[in-house]
């Protein structure tokens, strides 16, 4: 579409001027302009004031009425056309200048799209949005204010005929001069334009995660995390966190909308009443939030708008919007995927996706061959069987993640550009009500003209009527002027939004096919993995037993580092944040068979000065470095962009121990951050160890998010990846940089004690190597292990301090867990019992307890709905009463994301105790909040709490863990 003009109803007028004109030479030029039409005749009335051609120099004026692009009158000769690029519409460079305007005519409804762009670069921040002050007969309201509506903005170009019976007074005259706005005056904040440098000095990064659904029946609404990385020092910290929901979304599009007219504001997901909190959906909606929330942070218009900061920083959000908040929200709720013709009058649409009907076939065909293995009686045949059917859930539930990442990469970038569409609509409609606002403002104008015409004509001495005629002429004529200003300023800068739209179609376009393929290629090599495995299978000989290596520790945390001091042992350390004791040893004669040990390192301190040798890339958040020497190359290992799906392995290398150091040429040498499909997130964190046999590997953190939820209940793991040294002495990882799921190690994994179910006894003296407390450095404060578990009762569960919990991390997608406590409580602020616990925020604690009355009594508590505030609820389910004596058998039993608590009295059978649970917010994702950030993975275990500070002791006879292989299940074979 040409937005240029091919009118030739103007009249050029060349004009020169001796020195660069002031801050106000505008105003100059109004009035001259007013002059020249007095000396013209009529022929000035049918025409619209467009720029002058004349000697123009366009420089961000510091009076807040004119826009970045408003020119100023600069020195000069004969005015000279400038340059347009070859491409008409392509970057320019900066240019001090002329540039020949024209006067245009009102033929076209819409005019046109105001001058060509002043010749400042094109990729340069544009040109602030249009600002318009309050017109009055006598007054200019001040340049700073804040945020105004739209409505106001452009109703302010109101022109009421107060009086037009007297006539004109002759000769040239200037506008009234500007004055203070009153105290009530409307004010409006200002958006200044930005240069190209202050405009990249900000940078944003936000992620909106951790869905959870909030209320009840009646006024259930979904709530997000917002969390906010910024170099913005407009704001009070560099990162913070908040919660929203869809309509605080609605409500920031909005505004944004009345504050920049012109601007294209990339727009939110469209309304859904059905299926609203279907995973897939919640899902979908949260990458469509983020991606809205990035779009209009990286504009550099946007980014300085004050209810976006009002959006991102606010705690007191539904408080401080009170005022501010707009009963119309339809701007908001455009449809998409012609939504708006189908709403009405029709059920939901749900679209047929022959990967999910393909995913849904293998689970049968799974089912299938699992009933087939049942029945056979030769263990030769029913074995392959078996692992057959375990293969073809694992291909169910890749189909089925391909499918959900297909509608996360494609499906929302089609989606979003239809709405941005309706955005576009919306800027094009606010810059039609500027132009009807200019116009009516001129033909307002001519009538009081014509009024002081017919006044002056009648040859009457009404003195006072002519000046006040003259006054209201001279107002008319800056409203006329602001009006025209506001309409030339929202074209140029839909001029620059149309391209900035252009190009950012392209690009969100081609990342879309790009993210689309990579994942389909991933996937590919999944299923070839899983056939590969599945033939190495059968190809096992008789009594030997083969187990995929998926990765070295399961359910370790940060920062895993070997000490191959001595060749046949290979030792790995693990800290586990608030969970004593604080670093556990493990080591291994053969990389693939982990065992936990016993450590007491010397004390040692560090020496000499501190320097900073490596900053690292983009990624940001450089941490946890490994420092190497080889071929005479210092090698830098770092982990980069956070323990989250950002994660990353960046690898450099110096001559120089203190540097500079030079980037691997893949920069980051192992990384799942590009890779939505792999079966292994969050990769980083690596060391490197050399083996015996001249192989390298790489060991790393790593997490695997259970089925579409994209939780990590395990929490941190350590993976392992086989890496060699190139000719140019740097390392690559030998599968590439995302990372493997099956890796070829010196020996295969012995499975037998991965399946194994764990009976602990708890007969003493010490607690088991794999059970840890939180906390406290003095364990006998909270427990003793003497023929039972016997635990002091502390603090309640969820108290940042003193707790009496001891617990084991799940290593298991799927597993049961119980133990049986003797316990009597004396009133109800005495809880002991079984819990599946993450934190203080996120838990389930089954308990037994006492009512009101004493009487004793099994009681269900958690933190969930009210996650982040870490608040208690309780009961969750309806209270059981026990006996007052006896022992209790307390269970749980998870499957994936689903959580089931049981009980049985002595004598008695497991029987369900409360609903199912959603188990999978015992993730990171759900459980690390803003400050209180964790990467630990769930634990199961045994808590007693007194709160009256009595020190109420609850005796544990013993606990059971038995893992259970599940069809949910990703990765345990």
């Amino acid at each position: 579409m040409d937005f240029g003009t091919q009118d030739t109803s103007h009249v050029p007028v060349n004009c020169t001027y001796l020195r660069p004109a002031p801050e106000g030479a505008l105003v100059f030029i109004e009035s001259w302009v007013v002059n020249l039409g007095r000396r013209m005749g009529s022929t000035m009335g049918t025409m619209r004031l467009g720029s002058i051609d004349g000697k123009i120099l366009y420089t961000p004026a510091n009076n807040n009425n004119l826009s970045a692009s408003t020119p100023n009158v600069s020195t000069g000769g004969t005015a000279a056309a400038a340059p347009r690029s070859p491409a008409g519409r392509g970057p320019r460079r900066r240019q001090y200048g002329t540039q020949s305007t024209k006067l245009e005519a009102v033929d076209d409804p819409l005019g046109p799209l105001g001058a060509a762009t002043p010749p400042t670069a094109l990729d340069a921040a544009p040109p602030a949005p249009p600002q318009k002050e309050p017109a009055s007969r006598s007054s200019r309201p001040a340049p700073d204010a804040s945020t105004g509506s739209l409505s106001g903005l452009m109703d302010s170009v109101n022109l009421d005929d107060d009086d037009a019976s007297q006539t004109r007074a002759q000769g040239p005259r200037v506008p009234p001069p500007v004055q203070a706005p009153p105290a009530n005056a409307p004010q409006r904040q200002t958006q200044p334009s930005v240069s190209v440098e202050q405009a990249a000095k900000p940078s944003f990064s936000i992620y909106v995660g951790d869905p959870h659904k909030v209320g009840d029946l009646t006024s259930s609404h979904t709530e997000y995390s917002v969390t906010t990385k910024t170099t913005s020092k407009g704001y009070r910290n560099p990162e913070f966190t908040v919660s929203r929901r869809y309509r605080d979304f609605l409500w920031l599009y909005t505004q944004l909308h009345n504050n920049n007219p012109g601007v294209i504001i990339p727009p939110p997901p469209e309304k859904q009443a059905v299926g609203r909190f279907e995973a897939d959906f919640v899902e979908s909606r949260r990458a469509a939030l983020e991606r809205m929330l990035n779009k209009t942070a990286a504009h550099p218009i946007l980014q300085h708008d004050g209810d976006l900061k009002l959006f991102l920083e606010s705690d007191a959000f539904n408080v401080d919007i009170k005022n501010k908040e707009r009963k119309d929200v339809g701007l908001g709720e455009s449809k998409g995927m012609f939504g708006s013709m189908l709403s009405g009058s029709s059920g939901k649409f749900v679209e047929h996706d022959d990967r999910k009907g393909l995913a849904e076939a293998c689970g049968d065909f799974s089912a299938s061959l699992h009933s087939l293995s049942a029945v056979e009686l030769s263990p030769s045949l029913s074995t392959p069987l078996d692992s057959l059917s375990d293969i073809q859930i694992r291909i169910r539930e890749l189909y089925e993640r391909q499918a959900q990442q297909d509608v996360l990469t494609m499906g929302i970038v089609i989606d979003e550009y239809i709405r941005l569409i309706g955005s576009v609509k919306t800027a094009f409609q606010q810059r039609q009500k500027a132009y009807h606002s200019w116009h009516t403002a001129e033909q307002e104008l001519q009538k009081r003209k014509a009024t002081q015409d017919k006044l002056l004509r009648q040859g009457r001495s009404q003195q006072d009527r002519l000046n006040q005629l003259s006054a209201d002429v001279a107002d008319a004529e800056r409203r006329v002027h602001q009006a025209r200003l506001l309409f030339d300023d929202m074209g140029r800068l839909m001029r620059n939004e149309l391209e900035r739209f252009e190009k950012e179609k392209v690009e969100d376009f081609k990342s879309g096919v790009e993210t689309y393929l990579e994942s389909a290629v991933e996937a590919q090599k999944e299923l070839i993995e899983i056939w590969e495995t599945f033939l190495m299978q059968l190809d096992t000989g008789e009594g030997e037993t083969f187990v995929p290596p998926a990765g070295v520790l399961a359910a370790q945390t940060e920062r895993p580092s070997q000490d191959a001091e001595r060749p046949d042992i290979y030792y790995i350390a693990n800290s586990t944040f608030e969970w004593y004791p604080g670093v556990q040893i493990h080591h291994s004669k053969d990389l693939a068979n982990w065992e936990l040990i016993e450590f007491s390192p010397e004390q040692g301190k560090l020496v000499g000065p501190c320097k900073t040798i490596f900053y690292g890339t983009e990624l940001d958040l450089v941490e946890g470095p490994h420092l190497y020497k080889r071929n005479g190359w210092y090698y830098l290992l770092t982990a980069e962009g956070g323990t989250a799906y950002e994660h990353a392995c960046t690898l450099a290398r110096s001559r120089d121990i203190w540097g500079p150091y030079e980037l691997h040429p893949q920069k980051y040498i192992l990384t799942s951050k590009d890779a939505p499909l792999a079966s292994l997130q969050r990769a980083g964190h690596g060391d490197i160890v050399d083996t015996p046999d001249g192989k390298t590997y790489l060991v790393h953190l790593t997490g695997r998010p259970i089925t579409q939820a994209r939780r990590c209940v395990l929490g941190r793991e350590t993976g392992i990846q086989e890496a060699y040294w190139s000719d140019d002495d740097w390392l690559y990882v030998k599968n590439g940089p995302v990372p493997s799921l099956y890796v070829d190690l010196p020996a295969a994994r012995d499975d037998t004690a991965y399946w194994a179910e764990q009976i602990y006894d708890f007969k003493g003296p010490d607690l088991p190597l794999d059970f840890q407390w939180l906390r406290t450095p003095e364990p006998e404060r909270i427990f003793k292990v003497d023929n039972g578990l016997h635990l002091t009762g502390r603090e309640a569960i969820g108290s940042w301090f003193e707790q009496a919990l001891v617990a084991r991390r799940q290593t298991h997608f799927s597993y049961d867990a119980e133990t049986v406590v003797s316990f009597s409580p004396e009133d109800e602020r005495q809880f002991a019992g079984l819990t599946a616990y993450y934190c203080r925020f996120n838990f389930f604690y089954l308990t037994v307890t006492a009512d009101a009355d004493g009487n004793r009594e099994l009681l269900i508590m958690t933190s969930e709905e009210s996650s982040p505030l870490g608040r208690l609820q309780f009961p969750l389910a309806d209270p059981v009463q026990i006996p007052a004596e006896g022992k209790v058998r307390l269970a749980l039993s998870i499957r994936s994301k689903e959580l089931q608590f049981k009980y049985a009295l002595e004598g008695e059978e497991l029987k369900d105790i409360g609903p199912v649970y959603d188990a999978s917010i015992l993730s990171d994702e759900c459980g690390g909040h803003a400050a209180h950030g964790s990467f630990t993975g769930a634990f199961v275990g045994v808590a007693a709490s007194d709160v009256n500070g009595r020190a109420k002791g609850a005796v544990f006879d013993g606990f059971v863990y038995r893992p259970v292989k599940h069809e949910l299940d990703r990765y345990d074979a």
